[in-house]
């Protein structure tokens, strides 16, 4: 008989930390989430295409609301249907890497980085604040000799990264990343991945879409969905030893 607990019962957050119990409808679509996520604490979301993990970050980041249950960001109910509680995207306390990093096109990559530090989204920051934020954030990429250039001029790798750096120099308390590495070549990987966890503010939640095993075993936490459902939750090591299906096995297995 195993006693262990699970990953939802172990590592319950406090007050700072992210949760999320919610079904939602898009498209014919459904998908039903319950997730912990304690702060500090990174989560590596796996799963087929298709499966729904797109869809998870869209929620949490607002840009579709839920069908019933709640989501909850620190000590922030930011969505909750049954109460009417609800905080618009650019309210909320997160920064969003979105699968195709939604670069803008005029910008220069430097002006890309500072777009978000000047709405004032990391709070008031004096000019030169900004600026070393933004290029801190692009050295930790790999892309502080590229400022001048603009979107057009970099490779879909070097665009990822752009679109990395934009969101670490928010320093918001959640970080959602859709596929972050998929059109980074492997000589960058690993310095993406050393990036995220070496400029993540104290207590910092990061939610990582993955189809890399890599990167899926790094995190503190890894969840799996299929077809719209969690099938499993639970830490690295632990899942490793116990695979949930089939599909996760054929991942996660060396």
């Amino acid at each position: 008989m195993n006693d262990r607990p699970t990953a939802s019962e172990s590592t319950t957050p406090g007050r700072s930390g992210l949760r999320a119990k919610f079904t939602l409808k898009s498209n014919g679509f459904k998908l039903a989430i319950n997730l912990a996520v304690p702060a500090g604490q990174t989560l590596a979301v796996i799963g087929p295409n298709g499966s729904g993990k797109s869809t998870l970050l869209t929620a949490l980041a607002g840009h579709i609301a839920i069908r019933n249950g709640e989501i909850q960001m620190a000590e922030t109910m930011v969505d909750r249907p049954k109460s009417g509680d609800w905080i618009d995207p650019v309210d909320r306390p997160i920064a969003l890497v979105p699968q195709d990093g939604l670069l803008f096109p005029h910008l220069s990559v430097l002006d890309n980085v500072l777009f978000g530090l000047r709405q004032n989204k990391s709070g008031p920051l004096t000019k030169a604040e900004r600026l070393e934020r933004a290029f801190q954030s692009l050295q930790a990429v790999d892309m502080a000799d590229a400022t001048t250039k603009v979107p057009e001029e970099l490779s879909g790798g070097q665009a990822q990264r752009v679109a990395v750096a934009r969101a670490l120099a928010l320093q918001q308390p959640f970080l959602l990343l859709d596929e972050p590495l998929s059109r980074i070549d492997v000589g960058n990987r690993r310095n993406i991945r050393q990036a995220l966890a070496d400029q993540r503010p104290l207590g910092q939640v990061q939610v990582i879409v993955t189809h890399g095993r890599d990167h899926a075993i790094t995190a503190d936490l890894i969840m799996a969905i299929e077809d719209g459902q969690v099938t499993g939750f639970d830490t690295p090591t632990a899942m490793c030893a116990n695979l949930p299906t089939r599909w996760i096995a054929e991942l996660l297995n060396p």
